[in-house]
Order: structure tokens, then C-alpha cells, then sequence
């Protein structure tokens, strides 16, 4: 059990290290919900949750002068080898102009061990 939580450890400092952003392509409710200059991701990392859980964490503000309708912080987790593990998401209602969020994303798969990077975007819906 140590080792399987030093090895995630080291995972998630990877994580940390590699993350990045990427342009999204999603739609919620048939209307496309674009890449966003309006909500920025203002930081983000990967952590353990209380049951061994994988999760990105952040915050995210709407740097917009409108409120936004929907706003969504999508993860794609990957291997060591690039490969796609899973993808998941978190999203906020009515997040008005100059609001922050704080997001919450969870890697849904149950082979955590094996992720070791992830890439993250937003996207929103006025």
C-alpha cells in the first residue's frame, strides 16, 4: 500500500509538471461550447484524494463582462506512452463576470497508477 502512494505521488508530481492547455471540442445541450477567453484558468494541479482517488484541482475566473451560462474544465489523462486513459470534466451554472470557481476534476478510470500527465482546457457557453 506504501508503495502503490509513493508511486502516485510521483505520478501527481509529474502531473504537475507536464500539464498544459489545449483548445477543447464539446457541446452541451446541442450549442457549441467554444474555447474560452473569458474563463481563465488561473491554476491547477493533480492531487490524492482521502480514498486514493486521482483528481485535478484549480481555479478558474471569468475574466469576461458577461455572465457565463455554463463554464466547463475538461481533463484528458494520458500514459507514460501518450496514450488516451480517460477524459472527465467539471462545470459550473451561471458563473457571473469577475467570479471565481474552484473546480474539481476526477480521474474516473481504476488504473491511476498509470496515469502520468494530463492536458486541460476550458470552455464556456454565454
Amino acid at each position: 500500500m506504501k508503495k502503490a502512494l509513493a508511486i502516485v505521488l510521483i505520478v501527481l508530481g509529474t502531473i504537475a509538471v507536464l500539464g498544459c492547455t489545449e483548445s477543447p471540442e464539446y457541446s452541451e445541450s446541442g450549442k457549441a461550447a467554444t474555447p474560452s477567453s473569458e474563463l481563465e484558468i488561473l491554476e491547477h494541479h493533480g492531487e490524492i484524494g482521502e480514498y486514493g482517488n486521482l483528481y485535478v484541482v484549480g481555479q478558474a475566473k471569468n475574466t469576461g463582462s458577461k455572465s457565463l451560462s455554463y463554464a466547463e474544465i475538461r481533463v484528458k489523462f494520458y500514459d507514460a506512452d501518450g496514450n488516451l486513459l480517460g477524459s472527465s470534466f467539471d462545470n459550473i451554472n451561471d458563473l457571473g463576470a469577475g467570479e471565481t470557481w474552484r473546480f474539481k476534476v476526477i480521474y474516473m478510470g481504476m488504473d491511476t497508477e498509470k496515469v502520468s500527465s494530463y492536458k486541460i482546457a476550458a470552455g464556456t457557453t454565454i
